[in-house]
């Protein structure tokens, strides 16, 4: 699973990702929502990776971004309220993770004040 999130949050940010750092900032922001809503994220994960071993017979980590970008935007477009306020919602979580750890802060520009601490 930690595979397409990676690749889901690489699409959606077009930046190289630190991936441990990334994953547990990720897991950490899913934690905060209540279980249902955890539940839905991870089973659209699933129904996406199942959707694109359908279509391109390859797990969603294994295809190109150019197809996987425009896999996820025909899943942004389809007629389906659900799904595109899935879509769109979990790309907001992929996001925030990516922009809330402290190297990225300055990418959207935020300086993150470190706290110095004197030691006497």
């Amino acid at each position: 699973m930690d595979e397409q999130i990676i690749a889901l949050a690489q699409t959606f940010t077009a930046h190289t990702i630190n991936k441990n750092s990334y994953l547990q900032n990720f897991y950490n922001l899913l934690h905060g929502f209540d279980n249902g809503s955890q539940k839905k994220i991870m089973l659209l994960i699933k129904v996406l990776n199942v959707f694109s071993m359908i279509r391109y017979f390859k797990q969603i980590h294994e295809i190109s971004s150019i197809r996987r970008d425009a896999f996820l935007k025909f899943f942004h477009n389809v007629p389906i309220n659900i799904v595109r306020g899935g879509i769109t919602g979990l790309r907001s979580l992929c996001l925030l993770a990516f922009y809330s750890l402290d190297e990225n802060c300055a990418l959207v520009g935020i300086e993150k004040k470190i706290k110095h601490e004197n030691i006497n």
